[in-house]
């Protein structure tokens, strides 16, 4: 019975995390911080949809997760952060194994970039032709650093942090299901550690795009790890492999049932590896 056995994996994945998280003192404040937070903005999100019933509708969420009801929302994104946590360590551990089959398949990098916006990039307004012209007569001189550049000449939020846009690979391309412009992302991927583009026309405007792509760059990204652990998960099982290893390393005992044993590792993939 596959909904019996997801319901046992659910139980068995908490159980190990609750018990297994082994992450530093700072390093728990931190999740206790931003589960609060997702807690808080879940249950206003929640009440705008369902306003009265907003109650009923996470506890719903929540047991098909494997939990009791809505007062276990913080304790679900606590061990969901947790589980990130322990991930984001097994994998800096192991990525050798991991990290040269999706750098060459996601092609992963760090982007800042400048956007000089326009309504309609095909046809221009006087007003935003002339702020383009001021800026590639600007960047031209070559007397900016991209960052300074970014701030100065920028036409969006992005700007203040030097034009920062943080993670990005070839998933991130609407071409392939994510939410940046193809234009945008083609130019992106194309570039070489350290190198920058010359302008790069877009639906939303004209961009410069500069990028990084050593290794110590990405580690610093979140959604890196995300990234990594979620790339070809039929193969490479991240999620079961880290909860697994928990599992023994807590000493988890099936108190003599190898069929539930069997088939748990069944359900993770674990018995390929066998």
């Amino acid at each position: 019975d596959r909904s019996g056995i997801t319901a046992i994996y659910s139980a068995f994945e908490r159980a190990v995390v609750e018990q297994g998280f082994e992450g530093d003192t700072d390093t728990l404040s931190a999740i206790k911080l931003e589960a609060k937070n997702l807690t808080e903005s879940t249950i206003e999100q929640y009440k705008q949809y369902y306003q009265d019933t907003y109650e009923e509708y996470i506890a719903a969420a929540l047991r098909a997760n494997g939990y009791d009801g809505f007062k276990d929302l913080n304790l679900y994104f606590t061990n969901s952060l947790k589980l990130q946590s322990m991930i984001k360590t097994y994998l800096l551990a192991n990525l050798d194994t991991y990290y040269p089959a999706f750098e060459k398949a996601a092609s992963p990098r760090i982007v800042r970039y400048v956007v000089i916006a326009m309504d309609d990039v095909a046809k221009p307004t006087e007003e935003e032709t002339k702020r383009l012209k001021e800026a590639q007569e600007a960047w031209a001189k070559g007397t900016y650093t991209f960052e300074a550049f970014a701030k100065e000449f920028s036409e969006d939020s992005a700007a203040t942090t030097g034009g920062y846009l943080g993670y990005f690979d070839i998933n991130s391309s609407s071409a392939n299901g994510g939410n940046y412009d193809k234009d945008f992302s083609a130019a992106t991927l194309k570039l070489k550690d350290g190198e920058t583009s010359g302008w790069v026309k877009s639906s939303f405007g004209w961009h410069l795009i500069t990028v990084e792509t050593d290794l110590d760059s990405l580690k610093e990204e979140d959604d890196f790890f995300t990234a990594l652990a979620g790339h070809d998960t039929e193969k490479t099982h991240v999620r079961s492999n880290v909860v697994w290893a928990a599992a023994e390393k807590l000493g988890v005992d099936f108190h003599g049932d190898a069929k539930l044993e069997a088939d748990l590792k069944e359900f993770m993939y674990l018995d390929e590896a066998e």
